[in-house]
């Protein structure tokens, strides 16, 4: 249960109520944050610039590409959601994030879904023979609810069937962060000049801040 789900409930138990609905960093926000926003809070009186370049050029440099590159949201799930209504055939794995599904029966796109291997691997076999042009292919990395994620090759090697085939890649990496740095998808695709492919991020889960409503790809 959530918090809210669990107000109903509150007088039926003495003790502290634990909020286990989503994976949210239990060190909390960085530290500075709260004296840096109390700092700036006059800045609420005046409306933001719609463009937004200060905020990119900022993301820009975290993730290391070109504020050109940079997409933000109200949080991810609004750019998984963007990205998800100018395609015509959405296909996922299953157990993956529920708002992927979600998301394609509020635009009434046809969904694929593909089963993982018995060691919640990607079948990239699978992929390959039913990926088709105007498909984009959803996949968290690292993946929501397994925690595992996409090896390097196997990544590019998706990427490539991805390429051939005209569709897209849509990677949901809202708990990069978390992961070890072996890689980083953002630099791997670089080289390709971001071609049919983009990466998803979030201050919600690593940062602490799922009420600031902060996505970015």
């Amino acid at each position: 249960l959530s918090l809210h789900d669990a107000l109903p409930y509150k007088n039926l138990y003495d003790g502290e109520i634990i909020d286990f609905s989503s994976n949210i960093n239990p060190l909390g926000p960085p530290a500075r944050l709260k004296e840096y926003l109390s700092k700036s809070f006059d800045e609420v009186e005046k409306y933001p610039d719609i463009k937004y370049r200060i905020l990119r050029e900022n993301i820009g440099e975290y993730l290391n590409c070109e504020k050109e590159n940079v997409v933000l949201g109200n949080g991810a799930v609004e750019i998984i959601n963007n990205f998800i209504f100018l395609f015509k055939r959405v296909i996922i794995f299953s157990p993956a994030f529920s708002e992927y599904e979600k998301r394609a029966k509020i635009f009434n796109k046809d969904i694929l879904k593909l089963s993982f291997s018995k060691d919640y691997r990607l079948d990239i076999d699978a992929i390959k023979t039913s990926i088709k042009e105007g498909d984009i292919l959803v996949l968290g990395n690292p993946n929501n609810p397994t925690g595992l994620r996409i090896e390097k090759q196997e990544l590019l090697d998706i990427y490539e069937i991805v390429l051939d085939k005209k569709a897209f890649l849509l990677l949901d990496e809202a708990f990069f962060e978390f992961c070890p740095f072996d890689y980083d998808s953002i630099d791997i695709f670089k080289k390709y000049g971001y071609e049919r492919v983009a990466i998803i991020r979030a201050a919600t889960n690593f940062f602490a801040l799922p009420g600031i409503r902060f996505g970015y790809a």
